[in-house]
């Protein structure tokens, strides 16, 4: 690789760092949200009024942040995963096959996740 080169697969690190942060803070904030509504059962306050508020506050909003974030994350694994095997095979010349060992997948699941990258 040259050095003026970007560096892909600190590119697809970065991403997944990004993600997972993003992650982190949507699921944060939906934990708030139940913690609250666990304190307001806790001292007494109907269910209905409960998830009336938890709706009032954005509850719908939060979760689908979070199911979105998730979605996000997990494709910027799967990035990652395809990005480190590309350069595994192309630049190291590792066979599908070493590589599967490597990671603890099949060679098939390798396979797949290599062709993925050139379509």
């Amino acid at each position: 690789m040259n050095l003026g080169e970007q560096d892909e697969y600190v590119a697809a690190i970065e991403e997944v760092e990004l993600e997972a942060a993003r992650l982190i803070e949507s699921v944060g904030k939906v934990l708030e949200a139940l913690r609250s509504a666990k304190q307001e059962r806790f001292a007494g306050v109907p269910l209905p009024e409960i998830v009336a508020g938890l709706v009032e506050t954005g509850g719908r909003r939060l979760r689908r942040s979070a199911d979105e974030a998730f979605v996000l994350y997990e494709q910027a694994m799967m990035n990652y995963r395809v990005t480190a095997i590309r350069e595994l095979v192309d630049e190291y010349g590792l066979s599908l096959s070493e590589v599967g060992r490597r990671i603890g997948v099949s060679r098939q699941m390798v396979g797949r996740l290599y062709r993925s990258s050139t379509e």
